[in-house]
């Protein structure tokens, strides 16, 4: 057995299997990006105001349009319009000041 790790190691001196097209890890620049998003939102409360105005009237628009829906058919096709329908109004970057 230590014949074949050290033969191993003596072939794979290169290590191309460690490197990458990037500085640092996936998650790393996740994180970073992430972090200037906050800081964006922490600096502009007029947009993050405004998507929770949105958020809250949508999700009571939403609310009061499906409340006491019945068991048909037509009532499940509603109700699934409203699961597709809410992702929707998730907060996301639209504009670049």
């Amino acid at each position: 057995m230590k014949a074949n790790y050290a033969a191993e190691a003596t072939i794979d001196q290169s290590h191309e299997s460690l490197e990458t097209g990037f500085a640092v890890p996936w998650l790393s620049q996740y994180r970073a990006v992430q972090s200037r998003l906050y800081l964006h939102y922490w600096r502009n409360p007029t947009y993050v105001m405004g998507k929770l105005f949105l958020n809250v009237a949508a999700g009571l628009f939403i609310g009061f349009t499906f409340y006491r829906e019945d068991e048909s058919a037509q009532g499940l096709q509603n109700k699934v319009q409203c699961q597709i329908f809410l992702p929707k109004n998730l907060p996301h970057k639209t504009d670049d000041n």
